[in-house]
C-alpha cells in the first residue's frame, strides 16, 4: 500500500485548483466570445435600404467609372465614398471627380445611385457649378468598368435643408434611377457649409 506524504497531497490538491481555475477561465472566454458575435453592428447609412421583390430577377452592373452630362459638357471620373464618422455620406476627394456612394445602388440597377459632387472651392468651381441648369428630359450617362453605358433622363429637381433627410434620395426602389447631389444656398461661414443641397432625379432610359 502507498501512503500519501503531505507533499504528494499538496501537489495533488495544487494541481485540482488550477484544473478548476483553467476551466472557468476558458468558460468565461468562450461565453463573451458569443456575446460579442451576437452584436449586430449599428447601419450607419443616410437612409435604411428598403427590400424589393424583383431584386432577385434585376440584371447587375457593373462599377461605375465615369459620369457623362452632354448639355453641361461634363465627363467626370467617379470615385467611391462611404460615410463619415458621424454618419453623413462622405464628399469627393476634389472639384473635378464625382462621388459615388458605394453602400447604395449601382448606376442601372433596381433601386437608387447616388452620386455627389462639388459646387465650388475656394478658388475654383467645382463640376457640379451649373447642375441647377438641368431641365426635365436632359440626358445623364454613366459608364461602368464592364464598358457599359447606361443612360438616364431628368424627371425633376428638388432643393432640400441641410438637415433634411428626403426618403426618395436614397430608397426609392419601384424602378431605376439616378439622383445627382450638390450644394446650393447660401454659404454659412459658422458651420462651414452651404445651406441647401440641390437633388437631381433622373430615371433610366429603358433601350
Amino acid at each position: 500500500m502507498t501512503l500519501s506524504t503531505p507533499q504528494s497531497h499538496r501537489l495533488r490538491t495544487t494541481i485540482i485548483l488550477l484544473t478548476i481555475v483553467t476551466l472557468v477561465v476558458m468558460a468565461l472566454l468562450y461565453f463573451f466570445d458569443r456575446q460579442k458575435q451576437s452584436v449586430t453592428a449599428p447601419t450607419m447609412q443616410p437612409a435604411k435600404a428598403v427590400a424589393s421583390d424583383k431584386v432577385a430577377d434585376e440584371v447587375k452592373y457593373g462599377l461605375p467609372m465615369r459620369l457623362s452630362i452632354p448639355k453641361l459638357k461634363i465627363d467626370a471620373a467617379i470615385s467611391y465614398m462611404g460615410l463619415t464618422p458621424s454618419g453623413e455620406m462622405d464628399v469627393p476627394p476634389d472639384l473635378v471627380t464625382v462621388g459615388w456612394y458605394k453602400f447604395g445602388t449601382k448606376p442601372g440597377e433596381q433601386g437608387s445611385a447616388v452620386i455627389a459632387g462639388h459646387l465650388e472651392g475656394t478658388e475654383d468651381l467645382g463640376v457640379f457649378i451649373d447642375l441647377d441648369k438641368l431641365q426635365t428630359g436632359d440626358t445623364i450617362k454613366v459608364r461602368n468598368d464592364r464598358d457599359e453605358t447606361v443612360s438616364f433622363t431628368v424627371r425633376k429637381t428638388r432643393m432640400y435643408k441641410q438637415d433634411e433627410r428626403p426618403n426618395e434620395i436614397f430608397n426609392k426602389t419601384d424602378g431605376s434611377y439616378l439622383n445627382l447631389i450638390t450644394c446650393s444656398g447660401t454659404w454659412d461661414n459658422v458651420k462651414k457649409r452651404y445651406s441647401h443641397r440641390y437633388v437631381v432625379f433622373a430615371d433610366k432610359i429603358e433601350k
